[in-house]
């Protein structure tokens, strides 16, 4: 087994590590980040395709030296190289480094062992990890979410140019057998990879994150009419909201001036409305989506029907306005 692998990157490389490894939910029993298992399950993931795009690097630079003898085009190779690799170094001088390190487990023996004796070259073994990491963190988060679960994102990806059913086992132990998966993509914020898909002839959507398994089947995916009206909504407004079958009633909005201004200025999970006449909107987004949206914006914003969601918002308002007139009563009480 080999011994404890050290590096040093960037406190704005470490940052983003640490939360991915919270945000992906590699943790420990009592919660804490599994920092270790974590970092093994991104070398063991990436560093071929780290590996083939140093190679693929190679190829260009060698095609744009190819006019130079063979032993001058070696030698400024190395020097290329050399640059890249101080290059990481000076970004981790320019900022405070964090001195990191990570025991390889079982997992990614191999591909340390790989690493080590045939892909670093004229550089150090720390140095290498390093470029290795910081190129991981320059991609976007639901890219790096395809990375640590690799072999589970491209089961699903099988699942659905195959068209075959999958056995799909939550982190949480939850059993979806059989499902039919229709899409995976990422939302629109591109934070997170969310998984359609119907079993039972329900629909579900699922972080792929919370996959601990996927088991691909022999049966023939299928899905029922209402299942694809609910994932063509999700794709539209939202693959994070799921969406229920009884959601078939638009969403009428009434807007104050000051809510007119919100809507413009607030992007952020904002759904798209299907109708404007002056101050009324109307959507068909999901529920989810519009609850979350709208509950910014106080009194600038009346959800005129469905009543339930009316009753939704309503009760919302009306408990915390009670809870914050315990606390206005508890306060002048202390003064």
């Amino acid at each position: 087994m080999l011994e404890k692998i050290k590096t040093s990157i960037p406190r704005s490389v470490y940052e983003i590590l640490v939360n991915d490894a919270k945000d992906f939910n590699i943790l420990h029993k009592d919660n804490s980040i599994n920092f270790n298992s974590f970092l093994n399950m991104l070398i063991n993931n990436y560093y071929l395709s780290f590996s083939n795009s140093l190679e693929a690097l190679n190829k260009e630079l060698l095609k744009a030296l190819k006019d130079l003898k063979e032993e001058f085009r070696l030698d400024v190779l190395k020097k290329i190289h050399k640059i890249y690799s101080e290059d990481s170094d000076f970004d981790s001088k320019k900022q405070e480094s964090i001195v990191i390190s990570f025991k390889p487990t079982k997992l990614t023996l191999r591909a340390c062992l790989y690493i080590e004796n045939v892909l670093k070259q004229n550089e150090s073994l720390a140095s290498y990890y390093r470029r290795m990491l910081i190129s991981y963190t320059k991609k976007i988060k639901n890219e790096r979410e395809k990375i640590i679960f690799k072999d589970n994102y491209n089961l699903l990806v099988k699942s659905i140019n195959e068209k075959v059913k999958a056995c799909l086992v939550l982190t949480s132990q939850v059993k979806y057998n059989p499902a039919s998966i229709f899409t995976i993509a990422a939302n629109k914020d591109e934070f997170y990879n969310y998984i359609l898909l119907e079993a039972n002839n329900n629909t579900y959507t699922i972080r792929l994150s919370n996959i601990n398994e996927v088991i691909l089947l022999n049966d023939k995916a299928e899905f029922n009419k209402d299942s694809l009206t609910i994932f063509n909504k999700q794709i539209k407004y939202g693959l994070q909201y799921p969406v229920s079958k009884k959601e078939d009633n638009p969403v009428v909005v009434k807007l104050t001036k000051k809510g007119i201004k919100l809507f413009n200025n607030l992007y952020l999970y904002r759904p798209i409305p299907d109708k404007i006449e002056e101050d009324i909107y109307t959507f068909n987004a999901p529920y989810a989506q519009i609850l979350q949206y709208f509950k910014r914006f106080g009194d600038d914003a009346l959800i005129i029907s469905p009543a339930c969601l009316t009753n939704t918002m309503a009760n919302f308002y009306y408990f915390a306005n009670k809870t914050y007139k315990k606390l206005r009563t508890k306060e002048k009480i202390e003064e």
